[in-house]
């Protein structure tokens, strides 16, 4: 026996060129725009608002964090234009 979750039936307005483009995307790939959709905000779900670009992720950590970077950089110019 399948369980289905219910659903409910969401309207949404977007630029008629927006439009033509999804539903061609959904028809080259063999699914229906709600199945595009469904899988799109499965996706929001799983990423976290804090997650990190991989490059910048590199560099995490590299800095202490006790380091005061405004007050370094003011030293340094003052130290620079003396």
């Amino acid at each position: 026996m399948v369980v289905r979750a219910e659903t409910k039936k969401l309207t949404i307005r977007l630029p008629q060129d927006d439009l033509q483009f999804i539903k061609q995307f959904a028809h080259e790939r063999n699914v229906t725009v709600t199945e595009l959709v469904k899988r799109y905000f499965s996706h929001l779900r799983q990423q976290t608002d804090f997650d990190i670009d991989p490059s910048l992720q590199k560099i995490t950590g590299v800095l202490p964090e006790s380091l005061d970077v405004r007050e370094e950089y003011q030293s340094y110019l003052m130290d620079k234009h003396q």
